[in-house]
């Protein structure tokens, strides 16, 4: 909404007064006009000229110096009051939030382009839900230069599709970027495999930018941003200090050079855990019972979605050493470096005995989808890096068929 004011002009300078103006009065003497701050503006430039192109009185000299006076004091305040009013007007819809925003640089070009060429008809500002589904950048940049934008209703049937579509390729993102931007949608409501595709990423790195995004806005945001990546992120919601490194980063946000300390803290966190992981499983005999029967209610049924089937057996059947030990039996020493050999060996295992093995691993929450293949894709490469000499790699495997 832009804030307009009325201003009396004499008779005789009528030819300084806008064509965009709004008349509202006149008689033999004065013409009262409406007109808002850039009309204002238009004004004073075009009183400036009549002036120097008429001959002037010492009185008319003086009227035209307090009309420019007046006329310049309207601008500045209409235009004041235009940003505010623009400002509480409309909100950024939560899945155009899910671009990363312009930097502080880029967003002046934008400001300094729309003050002198204007607002361009032919890319208006696209509303969804009483929200601004795209254009939020040129909205604000609006605001600031002073500039009525032009809005037009989303009419498509795929929100999520249409800001990908104007965003993700006009704009030179990065991998993670893209990854995060596919997250934040995947985490309000849109379907994972299509968005992934869509934005040009895998459906795992973007079930991770949504684990991220779950966990946190701000540091899905960070990854939006090119700020940290994707790995950084994981380091973070999959550290013992997990709550503690979020909240430092979502204090130091604004810090590039904090966030990457933090997140050099939390890598380093990582390794720790990982190399303590090398040497042993992280849980044996009862501890894992503890943690793998959290999987299950007092009847023995899943908490949670999958396919789980198998109820708990005795606790002294849950020492994942001694499945460990029976893997190693059923495996050679070349077999043991072999994905393929290393799931057929899984197979025999029930349902809780990979639960039991997944908790000896990790000793923290199960991956969301609780399907047998994606733990025993994941014990897969937990097996591979156990029994090799290699550092292990905690990055998420592709579910496999379990045929």
């Amino acid at each position: 909404m832009t804030a307009t004011a009325e201003l009396r002009v004499p008779s005789k300078f009528r030819g300084a007064i806008p064509t965009t103006a709004t008349e509202v009065s006149k008689n033999k003497s004065t013409i009262t006009v409406e007109m808002d701050h850039n009309g204002m503006t238009r004004f004073t430039e075009l009183l400036k000229t009549h002036a120097k192109s008429h001959e002037m009185t010492d009185k008319d000299k003086a009227r035209v110096a307090e009309l420019t006076k007046t006329a310049k004091g309207h601008a500045k305040r209409l235009k004041q009051a235009t940003i505010a009013t623009s400002a509480l007007d409309l909100a950024q819809h939560p899945l155009g939030q899910a671009v990363p925003a312009m930097s502080d640089d880029e967003f002046a070009e934008l400001v300094d382009s729309i003050t002198t060429r204007g607002f361009m008809p032919e890319s208006p500002i696209v509303l969804h839900e009483g929200m601004i589904l795209d254009g939020w950048h040129r909205y604000r940049a609006c605001s600031e230069a002073g500039v009525d934008p032009i809005f037009a209703d989303y009419a498509g049937e795929n929100p999520a599709e249409f800001v990908i579509a104007l965003n993700v390729d006009r704009r030179h993102l990065s991998d993670d970027q893209r990854a995060a931007v596919a997250g934040t949608l995947i985490k309000d409501g849109a379907e994972v495999h299509a968005t992934a595709q869509s934005v040009k990423v895998s459906a795992n790195q973007a079930t991770k930018a949504r684990r991220i995004a779950n966990h946190s806005d701000d540091l899905a945001e960070l990854i939006r941003e090119g700020h940290i990546s994707i790995a950084d992120g994981m380091d973070v919601i999959r550290n013992e200090s997990r709550d503690e490194l979020i909240a430092a980063l979502e204090k130091a946000k604004k810090n590039v050079s904090a966030v990457q300390d933090i997140v050099k803290r939390a890598k380093e966190a990582r390794s720790e855990q990982r190399a303590d992981r090398r040497v042993t499983l992280a849980l044996t005999g009862d501890e894992a019972w503890t943690f793998a029967g959290n999987l299950f209610d007092e009847e023995g049924n899943l908490l949670g979605e999958g396919y789980w089937r198998q109820k708990p057996p005795p606790a002294e059947e849950g020492d994942p050493l001694e499945y460990v030990a029976v893997l190693e039996e059923a495996l050679s020493e070349e077999d043991r470096s072999d994905r393929a050999a290393i799931r057929k060996a899984l197979k025999p295992c029930t349902d809780y005995q990979l639960a039991v093995l997944y908790y000896g691993f990790e000793d923290v929450e199960p991956p969301e989808d609780m399907s047998r293949a994606k733990i025993a894709s994941y014990l897969v490469k937990k097996f591979l890096a156990y029994w090799s000499s290699d550092p292990v790699e905690d990055e998420n495997v592709e579910d496999e068929d379990d045929d």
